[in-house]
């Protein structure tokens, strides 16, 4: 579920907060998205029309941040009838392999929700705190942008955690496995 406070035109802006949730894997497995977090957290989060985007996003992101970040895939499947989901997950399966998320009723969308056809990428620090949200294909100015955002919500929690302090430079050379979209 996604809480939302309210804003006015004249006061100054508000932070889009996620709660803690829960989404069902393609294998049928409910795994928690909590708050606080370990780690920043990236969804990308797409529809069938918008899986090229996420894995674009997907792979730079890992090349990129590697451990920095717990990236998570999100397939929104919220306009699959109940009675057809078992040849949605069959798809999703053979296509994307098992690391997405099913999300059956919105439960992981931004604030206004999600656009058809359009991979939504979203930065979540470790409180739930929406930092950012792009949507759309990969441009390499909004990555940057989000990169150096991710480098900088790590040195905070690093500043503030410093029994938990690892080199960022050293993590930056690691290679972690890559979401599961191709």
């Amino acid at each position: 579920m996604l809480c939302s406070t309210a804003c006015l035109m004249a006061s100054p802006p508000t932070l889009d907060t996620f709660v803690s949730f829960e989404l069902e894997d393609i294998s049928g497995k409910i795994r928690q998205i909590t708050f606080p977090s370990e780690k920043t957290i990236v969804l990308i989060r797409s529809d069938k029309s918008g899986a090229k985007e996420a894995e674009q996003w997907s792979s730079e992101l890992t090349d990129q941040c590697g451990d920095l970040v717990k990236i998570q895939g999100v397939a929104d499947v919220s306009g699959v009838p109940k009675t057809l989901r078992w040849l949605a997950i069959k798809f999703i399966k053979r296509q994307y392999g098992g690391k997405l998320l099913l999300d059956w009723e919105h439960t992981s969308a931004p604030p206004g929700g999600s656009r058809k056809g359009k991979t939504q990428v979203l930065v979540i620090d470790r409180t739930g705190v929406l930092q950012m949200h792009t949507q759309g294909p990969l441009e390499q100015g909004t990555l940057q942008e989000m990169i150096r955002l991710i480098h900088k919500l790590q040195a905070n929690q690093c500043s503030k955690e410093p029994s938990q302090t690892r080199d960022p430079h050293v993590d930056l050379f690691r290679k972690s496995s890559k979401l599961s979209f191709s």
